[in-house]
C-alpha cells in the first residue's frame, strides 16, 4: 500500500464522515427550533433549545470548514479520490481522465480495425 493509495483512503473516511456530521449538526440544529416553539412558558427549555441551535451552526461552520480544507488539502497534492461514494455529486468532474480513456478503447474496439479493406 503506498502513501498516495493510504491518502485515498484516509480522504474518503473522513469525507464520509462529515457528510455524516453535518446530517447531525441539522438536526441538532432542528431540535433546537423544535424545543424552542414547544416550550412556550419553560425558560429552561428555551436556553437548551438556544444552545442546540448555537452548537449546531457551529459545527455545521466547523466541519464545512474542514470538508474545504480537506479538498483544498486533496487538489493541492493533486491525489484523485478513488473510493466509489453513492453520495457523491453525479454533476461533479472527474479528477482524471481514465474514464474519458477506456471510453476511446471501447469505442475503437467496437469500431473494428480500420485500414485497408
Amino acid at each position: 500500500m503506498t502513501f498516495f493509495s493510504l491518502f485515498n483512503n484516509a480522504i474518503g473516511v473522513v469525507d464520509q464522515a462529515i457528510y455524516i456530521l453535518i446530517g447531525l449538526a441539522v438536526v441538532a440544529f432542528m431540535w433546537g427550533i423544535v424545543k424552542i416553539l414547544f416550550s412556550r412558558d419553560n425558560e429552561i427549555a428555551k436556553k437548551e433549545g438556544r444552545e442546540f441551535m448555537m452548537y449546531g451552526v457551529l459545527t455545521l461552520f466547523v466541519m464545512t470548514s474542514f470538508w474545504g480544507l480537506v479538498n483544498l488539502l486533496n487538489g493541492t497534492i493533486s491525489v484523485q479520490n478513488t473510493s466509489k461514494s453513492s453520495t457523491q455529486d453525479p454533476g461533479a468532474q472527474p479528477n482524471d481522465y481514465s474514464n474519458i480513456q477506456g471510453q476511446l478503447q471501447n469505442d475503437q474496439q467496437q469500431a473494428g480495425p480500420t485500414g485497408n479493406n
